[in-house]
């Protein structure tokens, strides 16, 4: 009887360890890598691209940083992430970060742009016309 039950606790420990070595749990962890971060003036203003590797695939282990502020982010994958400048930023050069369970990117420059709003109304039918650029 006591074979029995330190085989099965035997067995049971080399399956767990098992399980553990093919699982997500034992790959390697990078450290995020920034490649590109580009912008895009929307209706409700900025949004920054940002691609690279390692991001990691849920956003909520990680976050973006402009300047040390965190930024709140719209989509998150492994390799691209959209995000929405804080509030106060204005137009200007910032540094930007990116963070997951590993560490933390290099830090890399970003200008900013300032928006330029145009309104006006289309000729033919008066709808509004908005453009930011």
């Amino acid at each position: 009887m006591a074979t029995t039950v330190f085989a099965v606790v035997f067995l049971s420990g080399i399956i767990m360890v098992m399980a553990f070595a093919f699982s997500e749990g034992s790959k390697e962890k990078k450290r995020p890598t920034v490649s590109a971060v580009s912008s895009a003036w929307m209706s409700d203003g900025p949004l920054v691209i940002i691609d690279g590797r390692d991001f990691g695939h849920e956003s909520g282990r990680g976050g973006v940083y402009f300047a040390g502020e965190p930024a709140e982010v719209e989509y998150w994958s492994d390799t691209s992430i959209n995000v929405r400048v804080p509030s106060g930023f204005e137009g200007g050069k910032y540094s930007i970060t990116v963070e997951n369970v590993a560490g933390t990117s290099d830090s890399i420059g970003f200008e900013l742009a300032e928006s330029l709003v145009l309104d006006g109304y289309m000729a033919d039918t008066g709808a509004r016309l908005e453009a930011y650029i």
